[in-house]
């Protein structure tokens, strides 16, 4: 898919296609066009920064609505959604198994390759502390940088609320 000004769009937030990503969290992401201005997405993520914090086993999820308000070379699009961070493994003690995320993501096209994202997105756990650090960190929050090495294929650098640093999106 193409935007009106010929560009091919990528990002998660102004999605043009559906894409695929893997990250080094680790983690994986899914996101599904449904119509020209809304996106359905969601993260599953085990985030090995997160086991230096005494939070082993603390993974990462959500489940997300994208929908774009402005689209070109800038895009905005508002993020709803449901997210947690079950704990698996050990005490269950900082686990916060489900709340709501909300929030703004942005894009720039700077050049044709290359695209600066970031993604505000802050959420309130409904179960244990209506008030963590986490909250403010959501998955689908971050600030990232995107090379475009092909239409179907991009590599990110940035940070995000899975504990990501590099990615991998494929577009199909």
């Amino acid at each position: 898919m193409v935007d009106f000004q010929g560009n091919i769009c990528p990002f998660k937030a102004d999605i043009e296609q559906n894409s695929f990503a893997i990250g080094t969290g680790p983690s994986v992401s899914l996101d599904f066009k449904l119509t020209s201005e809304l996106s359905l997405g969601g993260s599953l993520s085990l985030p090995l920064f997160f086991a230096f914090n005494n939070s082993f086993g603390l993974s990462h999820y959500d489940v997300r609505l994208n929908y774009q308000f402005v689209q070109g070379q800038f895009t905005l699009s508002g993020i709803l959604g449901i997210a947690g961070e079950p704990k698996f493994f050990g005490s269950s003690s900082s686990s916060t198994p489900f709340g709501f995320e909300a929030g703004i993501g942005l894009a720039y096209r700077f050049l044709p390759q290359l695209i600066g994202r970031l993604n505000i997105v802050s959420g309130f756990n409904l179960f244990g502390s209506a008030f963590e650090p986490r909250s403010l960190f959501r998955p689908s929050s971050g600030i990232e940088l995107a090379y475009q090495i092909n239409p179907d294929l991009e590599i990110t650098f940035g940070v995000n609320g899975n504990g990501d640093v590099l990615g991998l999106r494929i577009l199909f």
